[in-house]
């Protein structure tokens, strides 16, 4: 029994750890908890959009038919909607929406994001992490993903997200995977700020950049050094799990965060919800 206490508290450490997870190179379809590489997608049919199944190809429309997922898609009936952190993941998605009581076939698009970066928020998800948020960086590109969702999954997907604001981004250049740009595109933004730490925001070494003008940190790195702001003497892991497991000492401490924090600068956006 112990031992099974420890592995489980060694894999929630690591979990906190290992933000923002296993993200693809590519775009892929997430359906049903599994993610197929999306080869070639047809921004005006999105159910002609080719997938990759094991080692042949298909029609996105023939995979559904074959595995009786009646559900019908495509690009105008769907929200547009920002992956920039964790929810470029399908490990993530598998999380989120393991209790979806429907269906689940979600496009996720690799695009460049123009004049933003993703840096560290100034908060701790309930999971140990500091998580990512956006913030206005002109000149640089990063990489980042759209999700394509139906009303259903973005509702849902609200529900995961109690520490952003749903929003709006305008006049923005997003640069989709087949050249496609993209104006305006939906993003959750934090409601924490964007973590900011001897006169800059830290961005995360995970999301590839060009012209990168915050200084870079994965997720041990920095949550190491907000640990030797708050409570330098404190091991590592433990602060973790206090984290994790104390939604009291969690919000005294993202309390501190705050106020090592900057508000998000680009002012054309919106709050939707």
């Amino acid at each position: 029994m112990q031992k099974e206490l420890r592995d489980i508290i060694r894999k929630m450490i690591e979990r906190a750890k290992n933000y923002p997870f296993d993200i693809p190179n590519y775009s892929y379809v997430f359906i049903n908890g599994n993610a197929f590489k999306l080869v070639k997608f047809n921004l005006h049919s999105l159910m002609d959009s080719i997938i990759q199944v094991n080692e042949g190809r298909q029609k996105l429309r023939r995979y559904l038919h074959l595995k009786k997922i009646d559900l019908s898609l495509d690009f105008p009936d769907c929200f547009p909607v920002l992956a920039y952190g964790s929810n470029a993941s399908f490990m993530q998605l598998q999380e989120k929406f393991s209790n979806f009581n429907d269906h689940v076939v979600i496009p996720v698009i690799k695009a460049y994001l123009f004049d933003f970066d993703v840096v560290y928020s100034a908060h701790y998800s309930p999971y140990g992490s500091i998580p990512a948020t956006l913030q206005y960086s002109p000149k640089t590109v990063v990489k980042t993903f759209v999700a394509y969702l139906t009303k259903p999954q973005l509702d849902h997907l609200h529900e995961t997200e109690k520490n952003y604001c749903f929003g709006k981004l305008f006049n923005i250049q997003l640069v989709l995977e087949n050249n496609a740009v993209l104006r305006e595109i939906f993003a959750y933004l934090s409601l924490h700020n964007c973590l900011y730490i001897n006169g800059t925001h830290i961005a995360l070494s995970a999301i590839n950049a060009k012209n990168r003008i915050f200084p870079q940190m994965n997720e041990v790195e920095v949550l190491t050094l907000v640990r030797d702001i708050i409570e330098k003497d404190k091991d590592l892991d433990t602060f973790i799990l206090e984290n994790i497991r104390n939604p009291k000492i969690r919000e005294e401490r993202i309390k501190k965060l705050k106020l090592m924090s900057r508000k998000f600068s680009y002012k054309y956006w919106k709050v939707q919800i």
